[in-house]
């Protein structure tokens, strides 16, 4: 005798929802958490990931596409991805991972105590972060003067993240300019009015900007000036250099939650997380094209270089 379809479902391992699912690096690093908190995929959970193809603006449904599959926990990626699940359920756990802010604006009460159904790992809000990427810059093009901030504007943690790059640059004897974006089109005259006056560019961390790595580490290479980035993952695509937040590291401890929530913990009780582990990625390959000779006590100081 067949089983019925509600036998089936019942027959199936928990599952785990991922909203902007993550690089293949971060993923892998995210499976393995899982593993290392005990747990075999197909018999303890599944895992059904939602991504946005370059186009933030899909988040709302998709968020609501995965809450319909009734999962067992939403493993939630950046400020806007947190936003799109906490608007399509208030009642499934949500873990995050990202956002400028260690506390995203409305869902989560404090860090020790989130309250709620939300909790997770953020990237922080040290303004030493921003300065130590223009400090980098600096060193890689000591006669640079002017640094075009490039990012999109639709999320508020950015605009404030772009403002403490205002109070840091000062300090180095540089001047920011601002070129926002609004959608994906817009890179492409972004960079090339950028391109006529700066010296070199900081890139945003924002959904948006990081859902188009790939093509804005190509439009920043074909400008033939240095970019330096928040995430390893532009680098991987083509871009110059970055320093920041491991990524793999969040979502290999945000799987460790995750495994958590499966086992019955509440989300409530459990404290927001900030990140501890922080990587220098240059690619050499860049450098070369685009005529750079990296100073060698970069290339030194760099946890990886990509040749």
């Amino acid at each position: 005798m067949f089983a019925t379809g509600a036998g089936r479902a019942q027959d199936l391992p928990p599952l785990i929802g991922m909203l902007t699912p993550p690089s293949a690096v971060n993923f892998d690093a995210f499976r393995r958490g899982l593993g290392e908190a005990g747990l075999t995929e197909g018999r303890d959970f599944r895992i059904e990931r939602r991504g946005v193809e370059g186009l933030p603006e899909r988040l709302p449904a998709l968020a609501r596409e995965l809450v319909a599959m009734r999962p067992r926990v939403i493993v939630a990626g950046s400020v806007s991805g947190i936003g799109a699940v906490v608007e399509a359920t208030r009642e499934i756990p949500i873990v995050f991972v990202g956002g400028q802010n260690a506390l995203p604006r409305g869902v989560v009460q404090s860090v020790a105590r989130p309250g709620g159904t939300v909790t997770g790992f953020s990237l922080g809000a040290d303004p030493r972060l921003i300065g130590k990427r223009l400090e980098i810059l600096k060193d890689l093009v000591p006669s640079a003067r002017r640094v075009a901030a490039i990012y999109s504007a639709n999320e508020a943690s950015e605009v404030e993240a772009i403002a403490h790059l205002h109070d840091a640059a000062p300090l180095l004897g540089l001047a920011v300019e601002n070129f926002t974006v609004r959608d994906a089109r817009d890179y492409a005259s972004a960079f090339a009015a950028a391109a006529r006056t700066a010296d070199a560019f900081y890139v945003g961390q924002d959904t948006l900007t990081f859902a188009n790595r790939a093509e804005i580490a190509r439009l920043a290479a074909a400008t033939r000036l240095p970019a330096i980035y928040g995430f390893r993952d532009f680098v991987e695509v083509g871009g110059l250099m970055s320093y920041g937040v491991v990524l793999a590291d969040l979502y290999r401890r945000a799987a460790g939650y995750a495994a958590r929530i499966l086992r019955g913990e509440r989300p409530a009780e459990m404290p927001v997380q900030l990140p501890i582990k922080f990587e220098l990625v240059v690619n050499l390959v860049t450098a070369k094209a685009i005529g750079l000779a990296l100073p060698q006590a970069i290339v030194v100081r760099a946890d990886e270089v990509i040749e």
